[in-house]
């Protein structure tokens, strides 16, 4: 509602009855009343033998969950702890219930799944995939780390770049990081606090994100998107020196209705769904490594003082014939000749001194 007033110019009287009672509210407090892991995730399995919740031997939940740009979000493995196998032996297969019902614009209804390194929190819309219910999707992962030059190095990043308040340092977290400094400078407060608190941010409550959250984020956007004119706002958010990417290869396919049929006859009674209402709501997601080597991708120097240093000596060993004994064999030459010079110069001086006396 906040949005949708803000987007047709309407202005809200925070003191009318109507609306007096949320203007203290949050937009996390509005994301708790979402489905929570056990209305969202139907079945968690891993190689389709083990169910989540016994994956784990030290009683520690299996995922963690944080509110933010995209709601409530869970975190499986957050911690890095599961390990894998590659292929489907270590696949893990997660059955989602997108519960329709709490959506307001059916135009949309998907979940936006990232999957990204355990100390990276920086997971939007523009980073992850997006899966619609009634389908299946099958998710193949191949693992590439990339390592790149300092800037004193001749390269881009900056090592000083350690963890943020969205984790681990990569161009996303950074954006992110801009865009709440640019928030509390503006309005003194920010949409949602960053999983790693390091700026004690105040978060806005939703007349302040009414009067001046929305507006500014949307400013922000402009500001960071216009490549055409300068604006007042610069975020310098170099590439990350060291940096771990998934490429990730999506299969899709159609669940049946027979296959909804079955799971209607289980879980039907549960959600109060009909057969359709299961097709409309369900979808199926496994993940696995679609083998376990990692490429590493690692930015050298196009031209180093070793390189320089190599051609100076081909070039003199091409034009003069000369290397580094041969050097070594003039300097002794030269070092000879001027010492034998010195010393002629000495005797003769030494003789005429004796002829006059």
């Amino acid at each position: 509602a906040v949005v949708s007033t803000q987007s047709t110019g309407g202005d809200i009287d925070w003191e009318d009855d109507r609306y007096k009672p949320y203007k203290d509210m949050h937009l996390v407090d509005f994301y708790k009343f979402s489905p929570t892991w056990d209305d969202t995730i139907l079945s968690c399995s891993q190689a389709g033998v083990r169910y989540c919740t016994q994956i784990r031997h030290d009683n520690k939940p299996i995922y963690t969950e944080d509110f933010g740009p995209t709601g409530r979000c869970f975190r499986f493995n957050a911690d890095g702890w599961i390990k894998s196998k590659a292929g489907d032996y270590g696949s893990v297969y997660l059955r989602l219930n997108v519960n329709r019902r709490e959506y307001l614009n059916l135009d949309e209804i998907y979940f936006t799944v990232a999957i990204h390194h355990h100390t990276q929190f920086s997971v939007t819309r523009n980073t992850g995939i997006q899966i619609s219910p009634g389908f299946k999707y099958k998710v193949g992962v191949r693992t590439t780390e990339r390592f790149e030059l300092d800037k004193t190095e001749g390269g881009d990043c900056n090592r000083s770049q350690g963890q943020n308040s969205y984790g681990a340092y990569d161009l996303e977290s950074c954006h992110m990081e801009c865009r709440d400094r640019y928030l509390y400078h503006k309005c003194n407060c920010v949409l949602w606090l960053p999983p790693i608190d390091m700026f004690n941010y105040t978060v806005c409550t939703l007349k302040q994100v009414h009067n001046c959250g929305y507006p500014a984020y949307v400013d922000y956007i402009h500001a960071i998107t216009d490549t055409d004119h300068e604006n007042e706002y610069h975020c310098d958010c170099p590439v990350p020196c060291n940096n771990t990417i998934y490429n990730l290869q999506t299969t899709t396919t159609a669940l049946s209705k027979e296959w909804a049929r079955k799971k209607w006859q289980y879980e039907g009674e549960r959600f109060n769904y009909t057969v359709q209402g299961i097709l409309d709501n369900y979808v199926v997601l496994e993940v696995y490594f679609s083998d376990m080597y990692i490429d590493k991708v690692e930015q050298i120097p196009a031209y180093s003082f070793w390189n320089l240093l190599a051609d100076v000596g081909g070039m003199m060993g091409l034009l003069l014939g000369a290397s580094v004994f041969t050097l070594l064999e003039a300097v002794t030459q030269a070092s000879t000749k001027i010492y034998n010079c010195s010393k002629k110069n000495s005797a003769s001086v030494s003789t005429r001194s004796n002829g006059t006396a």
